[in-house]
């Protein structure tokens, strides 16, 4: 912070009247003009200059006056601010351009690179600014769109002793109706921001691979609810971390951790947030409750989670979840996480997941999570439900598929047992899976008939798993079925991929947050044994001694998915296997027992209820009547 005031000194007493004289310098004043891109600099004398290494900035008081509620940080000293003005999406690029830049832009894709770019394109000269519009064609070149959708606001140079900064804001439609631009949604959009040299300058043969583009994954619309204010007067802060882990040198590790809370009192947790210490190293990290009585102890374990002791079993009510990319998660103003008091049990469980491709040793982590709590109870308290598809390795996706569907089944007959009559109040939601997901969607049915969508994500990845507030609560009532569908892209694989905790293995789960807290922790299914015993024997991928079931039996199932040979017919069979059923259910209490007989009810999908669409024209979709 201290250099960056010594910065705002410098441009008051030295570096100000140098931008008052700058030629490039000026806001510019909305105009028509008859190629939509060109406007004439006229000199306004700016009554600020702004820089902050802080999340948010505030708009100057001229010019872009007003205050952006969004903002994000790209590499050293690039940034990037929004906001949604109804059908219009706003961003001002605060950007670096050194004397040999004389191009910047913004742009957005589908999977953060030159396919399907969509790049405004901003240069300058003495006498004018030039806004282009363009697209990315399949050779690698931006093209100027027929329609320029994009209106430059405001445009001028901020000077720093070592560097220029250009300051920008231009406006388009969120969606512009135009197929040469890309539709900015709900979900994840691979946003970047690129600057190009005297070189690059040629608009006519512009390479996208000539330019520098930093890339970020960000949520760009998003719920416009207001969420509450945190007193300071009643409100205080717990971290809850591992301690001087050594981090394995594995690919992949869980790591768990009790702590115990010590909160004599009930409290309510009312916001959490990330503490990372190695990054790219912590991928996810999962606070859980020890769903214990109160006076029972717990055995004190810091270690791999499979190595945990079976008095830790209890510990599975998820009270904060994050992964990748997400940030602080702050609880409306009429529901908390209740933790505290003689009712509750002290005991926690802190579980890391530490992604370490490069086998890195020697690495100590501290991280964790910063929880908030309120001393004024609140009226609801909080629960998260994880819906989705069984971890398990039965999550089989086979090698070279652009585009493969499964769906995990939160039953009816689940719902009804584990949710309250008045039913629970979604409000946020984390979508999650690994290397391969590319869209996953929560769909929500009720009485055979298809409800809004609860949340979903048409350009998923695993580097940003962001817990998105809801635009409004989703009311899941007693009966409800949610089906998670995940898309999986394995066209880089030679091999079958298959569900488990290593990035290379595959998830398909969405974190529901919601109030009042239930006692149904998990709802989930995966194809059943009789499914998959069917399908080993279609694709007679067994030994001849045995039947097919038996082979289940002796749980060689993974090497039993990695001899099947992946014919077109074979792929067939195992969409028609994941979608048609008969399923296995997992309906698990926060004590992580599960529901008396549930096993048995969802052994198969409850009848009328699900039923598989026409593969040829639904593919991987399953339909509830």
């Amino acid at each position: 912070m201290m250099q960056w005031l010594i910065v705002l000194l410098l441009l008051r007493n030295v570096i100000l009247p140098e931008v008052l004289s700058h030629p490039h310098m000026g806001h510019l004043q909305r105009q028509s003009s008859p190629d939509g891109g060109k406007q004439k600099l006229e000199e306004n004398t700016p009554s600020h200059v702004l820089l902050t290494d802080g999340d948010v900035m505030n708009g100057p008081t001229q010019g872009p006056s007003k205050r952006f509620s969004h903002s994000s940080k790209f590499g050293r000293d690039m940034f990037l601010f929004w906001d949604v003005e109804r059908s219009d999406i706003l961003f001002r690029v605060l950007i670096p351009v050194p004397g040999n830049v004389s191009l910047a832009g913004l742009g957005f894709s589908s999977r953060g690179d030159e396919r399907d770019a969509d790049v405004v394109l901003v240069t300058w000269s003495d006498e004018e600014v030039t806004i282009m519009d363009t697209t990315c064609d399949e050779s690698g070149v931006l093209r100027r769109d027929k329609n320029q959708d994009y209106d430059l606001e405001y445009f001028q140079f901020l000077l720093e002793e070592d560097n220029n900064m250009l300051e920008v804001v231009l406006k388009r439609a969120i969606d512009t109706h135009d197929p040469e631009d890309y539709m900015i949604q709900w979900g994840t959009t691979r946003t970047f921001l690129v600057i190009g040299n005297d070189k690059t300058n040629d608009l006519g043969t512009l390479s996208f691979s000539a330019l520098t583009v930093i890339e970020k994954p960000l949520s760009l619309i998003r719920s416009d609810r207001k969420l509450p204010a945190l007193s300071s007067t009643d409100t205080f802060s717990k971290h809850f971390l591992v301690e001087n882990v050594r981090i394995p040198d594995a690919p992949t590790t869980y790591w768990c951790h009790t702590i115990n809370s010590n909160l004599p009192d009930k409290v309510h947790g009312v916001k959490y947030e990330p503490l990372v210490t190695s990054q790219g190293i912590v991928h996810h990290m999962e606070l859980y409750h020890c769903e214990v009585p109160s006076s029972r102890e717990l055995p004190s374990y810091s270690g791999p989670c499979e190595n945990k002791p079976p008095e830790l079993t209890p510990c599975s009510k998820v009270i904060a979840a994050w992964a990748t990319g997400a940030g602080p998660v702050i609880y409306p103003e009429e529901a908390g996480v209740p933790l505290g008091g003689p009712q509750w049990s002290s005991y926690l469980m802190l579980e890391v997941h530490y992604n370490n491709p490069q086998r890195l040793a020697g690495l100590l982590d501290n991280s964790g999570i910063r929880y908030t709590f309120s001393e004024t109870l609140r009226q609801f308290d909080v629960g998260v439900l994880e819906v989705g598809v069984t971890y398990s390795p039965n999550l089989v996706i086979p090698p070279g598929e652009g585009d493969f569907v499964w769906p995990g089944l939160c039953m009816s007959s689940c719902t009804s047992e584990g949710l309250p009559p008045d039913g629970i109040r979604v409000f946020a939601s984390q979508l999650h899976a690994h290397m391969s997901g590319r869209e996953i969607t929560t769909s929500h049915y009720r009485g055979g008939r298809e409800l809004p969508t609860v949340d979903s994500d048409p350009h998923f990845t695993m580097s940003f798993q962001d817990i998105r507030t809801l635009p409004k609560d989703v009311t899941v009532l007693p009966g409800d079925t949610l089906v998670t569908t995940c898309h999986f892209d394995t066209t880089d694989r030679e091999n079958v991929t298959m569900g488990g905790y290593g990035m290379m293995e595959e998830m398909c789960v969405n974190y529901l947050h919601y109030y009042p807290r239930a006692e149904l922790e998990v709802c989930k299914s995966t194809v059943s044994e009789e499914a998959l015993g069917q399908f080993f024997k279609a694709t007679q991928t067994f030994r001849p001694d045995m039947e097919a079931q038996d082979n289940l039996k002796t749980r060689q199932t993974k090497k039993m998915f990695s001899s099947v040979a992946w014919t077109e017919t074979n792929r067939r069979l195992w969409e028609q296997a994941i979608n048609v059923g008969p399923f296995d259910g997992e309906c698990w209490s926060s004590d992580g027992e599960p529901f008396l007989g549930q096993r048995e009810k969802l052994n198969g999908p409850a009848e009328n209820e699900i039923t598989p669409l026409d593969n040829n024209t639904d593919k991987g979709r399953v339909l509830i009547m």
